[in-house]
């Protein structure tokens, strides 16, 4: 294995994807980045002489081949996805053409290649609903299309590393915040109600607020995937996790304090597509990364300070 080697990230330009991006080249990697869009990719990749951007959807699959060739890839990042834990069947069945049917086709190329792939499903979705502390070995039960449709290409993963030996990590994070979230937008719940507050509008909270989840800062995932690449792991399936969970009118509670502002909420119906608790036991990640993750005091404070810095407020 190359100490710095050449990565190829699909979904690169999402939240989580910028972050990695910004840790992987301070670690001298060289990147490719996959991307539907150039227009939506920040100025600043531009500026890497390691970054490579490259215009391409996942159905492109013999342009993704020549990709792979031309610059001597060792190992692919998987983080796209074009739906939601509250997306629907209809967005789920455009999933299904778009992004898990090609990335499939994609893990085939990769294991006839002996590529490995790192590919980032959800632990916040994937496990349902769970009475126990989750680990990597508890039953996986999602209750949304978006936690089903990332245990479909974990599933694959495990089938080509049977049938090919395809060298993978899995990765399972839990509830992602951070710096280079938009507050604006409808996903994640400590950026929504941020951007809620800070204009003085309704948090809309689905059941009573007492429902937990376990919250990890972007750093401390993308932190942990370095370690990933830079130990050589593979073959495992790791939860990203903080270990701690909060419920929401908790997460209220912090934001009001650190924002100093009152928040105003709206309690609708619980939505079966939303777990009741999430919690995590992350002793194994402890021991394969000699992780220690923010606590979600440090963790708001910091998205919070980035948030003020970025826009000037």
């Amino acid at each position: 294995m190359r100490e710095n080697q050449v990565i190829l990230l699909i979904g690169g330009t999402g939240f989580i994807g910028k972050n990695l991006v910004n840790t992987l080249i301070k670690s001298g990697h060289k990147l490719v980045i996959l991307a539907r869009d150039r227009g939506r990719v920040p100025e600043l990749f531009f500026n890497f002489p390691q970054i490579k951007i490259i215009e391409a959807s996942l159905n492109e699959l013999d342009k993704i081949a020549s990709i792979v060739d031309d610059y001597s890839v060792d190992l692919v990042i998987h983080m796209a996805s074009g739906i939601v834990a509250g997306s629907s069947k209809n967005e789920c069945n455009s999933e299904l053409l778009n992004v898990i049917l090609p990335t499939m086709k994609l893990l085939d190329l990769f294991a006839n290649k002996s590529i490995k792939i790192i590919f980032l499903s959800s632990g916040g979705t994937i496990y349902g609903n769970q009475s126990d502390l989750i680990t990597e070995e508890s039953e996986l039960e999602p209750i949304n299309y978006y936690g089903f449709s990332k245990l479909l290409i974990e599933q694959y993963i495990l089938f080509l590393s049977r049938l090919l030996k395809l060298e993978y990590v899995i990765v399972r994070p839990s509830n992602v915040y951070g710096k280079l979230q938009n507050i604006d937008e409808t996903q994640g719940f400590i950026e929504v109600a941020i951007g809620k507050i800070l204009d003085n509008k309704t948090i809309e909270i689905w059941g009573s607020g007492k429902q937990t989840r376990d919250f990890i800062h972007v750093s401390d995932l993308c932190v942990a995937i370095n370690k990933i690449i830079s130990q050589g792991i593979s073959n495992k399936i790791l939860n990203i996790a903080c270990g701690k969970s909060h419920s929401l009118l908790e997460i209220i509670d912090i934001l009001e304090k650190e924002l100093n502002m009152k928040a105003s909420l709206s309690f609708l119906d619980n939505r079966a597509v939303d777990a009741t608790h999430i919690r995590f036991n992350i002793k194994y990640l402890r021991s394969e990364l000699n992780y220690e993750p923010l606590n979600i005091y440090d963790g708001m404070k910091l998205f919070i300070k980035d948030y003020r810095k970025k826009n000037d407020v």
